[in-house]
């Protein structure tokens, strides 16, 4: 049995062990994807940089999805597929029904079958154990799924960096300040709700002023380019900057939480003035 074939063996026998609906094949490796759709019994979503690989089969798979770059021949790759699903997830490609066995290759160095419980594994469906009761899920997941593209895409070829406050505004209003004038003064509630698609690509494009966005817990932007005070010791991993010092100081001195997207392409959730959840490079 060539690599391949006994690599989708090893995910059909884990797949009927624990009652999985769904493979996740992520490979630029056309043997691979050939082999899935052989052997597969239930529907298959694939991930691929390889922008011909997935126009070529993109047709006999439930979905498909284009990486930005291959996955790493190193242990760095789970964080991508980490990502991945997470952005699977915010796009109606998975849901807490599923029961996944991911399949990965990269290059020769790595070849990993692995089971993944949506309902149990992916972190944003446990962020409501944290929230407050005045913070829509649904925005902190709009709120995310904004961070991940400006984490991948930026803004014209450049990485973007910034932050968003949700939840607990008025207590948040009172520790932080003007930086510029805010640009969401004016404006109704409805046009200014983070859940209005019309709003998405204005989000992205004051994502570049320094500042905070301030995000009441219905979704409704209330301010951006805010700088938020950072008051006492603060304790942050290591080599991370100001955004985070003002998401950790600023989710201590309220109960709101903060989404920092640094720079790098990392998305780190602040709750009570520590990270709770880990998105893209660490």
């Amino acid at each position: 049995m060539d690599r391949a074939h006994a690599l989708l063996e090893s995910a059909r026998q884990l797949g009927e062990r624990t009652g999985a609906t769904l493979l996740i094949v992520v490979s630029e490796r056309e043997d691979v994807v050939k082999a899935a759709l052989e052997r597969s019994s239930i529907p298959i979503l694939f991930a691929s940089g390889n922008a011909e690989l997935l126009e070529q089969y993109a047709g006999r798979v439930r979905d498909a999805i284009r990486l930005r770059a291959p996955v790493s021949e190193t242990l760095s790759f789970l964080p991508q597929v980490k990502e991945l699903l997470l952005g699977a997830f915010f796009q109606g490609m998975l849901t807490t029904d599923d029961v996944a066995i991911v399949l990965v290759t990269a290059g020769d160095a790595v070849e990993l079958v692995m089971h993944y419980d949506i309902a149990h594994d992916v972190e944003v469906v446990h962020l409501h154990e944290e929230l407050e009761d005045d913070v829509d899920l649904r925005v902190v997941e709009r709120l995310l799924k904004l961070s991940l593209e400006l984490a991948r895409e930026g803004r014209e070829g450049h990485p973007v960096g910034t932050l968003f406050v949700l939840g607990d505004s008025e207590a948040v209003m009172r520790h932080s300040r003007p930086a510029v004038l805010n640009p969401f003064e004016g404006h109704s509630e409805k046009d200014r709700n983070i859940l209005d698609d019309g709003l998405w690509e204005t989000a992205k494009e004051f994502a570049q002023i320094d500042g905070a966005f301030i995000v009441r817990g219905d979704g409704v932007v209330l301010a951006a380019g805010r700088y938020v005070d950072t008051e006492g010791q603060l304790e942050v991993q290591a080599g991370l900057g100001g955004r985070h010092l003002a998401a950790a100081s600023i989710t201590r001195a309220s109960s709101a939480i903060a989404i920092v997207v640094s720079s790098s392409g990392t998305i780190r959730v602040f709750k009570k003035g520590r990270a709770i959840m880990v998105v893209g490079r660490s």
